[in-house]
C-alpha cells in the first residue's frame, strides 16, 4: 500500500515544516519535516544532493521536502506498515505509518500495533491516547499528537479529517 494524499498532508502538517536544520528537543540534527541521517531514504537524498551529511544551519525547500517525504514514508514506513498488518483500510493504514514516523518504525511492535493487528483500532487508539508522548523522559508535543491519530484510526474514511 503507499499513503494516500490526506494521510501524507496529515503526516506533513502535524509535524511541520522548518526549512533550516537545528537540533530536536534531544539533540538530533533535523530538517524539513523532521527528517534526520537517520532515515536512510532522506540521508541518500541528502548526500547525492550535498555531498555530505546534513550539518547544523543547512536548508531544503518545501517542494524538496514534500517530494522526500512522500517517498520516505512510502518507502521506509509504509513498507514497514504493509509488512507488520498486510491489507488495511486506508485510513488505519495511513494511521500507522503517522505513528511509524513519528515514534519510529520500532513503534509497529507496541502494545497499539497489537491491538490493530488484532482487529481492534479503538483499543490500538486508545493505547496511543494514552501513551507514548516521551523521549528521553520529556513530553513532547509532537509525540502528543496521539488524539489526532486516535481520531484518525478509529473514524470511517468519510468523516475522516
Amino acid at each position: 500500500m503507499k499513503i494516500s494524499d490526506k494521510g501524507l498532508a496529515f503526516i506533513a502538517g502535524h509535524e511541520g515544516f522548518v526549512s533550516t536544520a537545528y537540533r530536536d528537543p534531544v539533540g538530533v540534527l533535523t530538517i524539513g519535516y523532521g527528517f534526520t541521517m537517520r532515515s536512510r531514504v532522506f540521508a541518500a537524498w541528502w548526500r547525492t544532493r550535498h555531498g555530505r551529511a546534513l550539518r547544523m544551519g543547512d536548508a531544503i525547500s518545501r517542494a524538496d521536502a514534500d517530494v522526500i517525504l512522500k517517498r520516505l514514508v512510502d518507502e521506509e514506513y509504509g513498507a514497514a506498515v504493509t509488512a507488520r498488518f498486510g491489507a488495511l483500510p486506508q485510513h488505519h493504514f495511513d494511521a500507522a505509518c503517522s505513528v511509524a514516523y513519528n515514534l519510529g518504525p520500532r513503534a509497529l511492535t507496541w502494545r497499539w500495533a497489537r491491538a490493530l493487528s488484532a482487529g481492534d483500532p479503538a483499543r490500538a487508539a486508545a493505547i496511543l491516547g494514552a501513551n507514548y508522548n516521551t523521549a528521553r523522559g520529556r513530553k513532547l508535543p509532537g509525540r502528543c499528537a496521539a488524539a489526532r491519530r486516535r481520531r484518525i484510526c478509529c473514524a470511517p474514511e468519510r468523516s475522516r479529517p
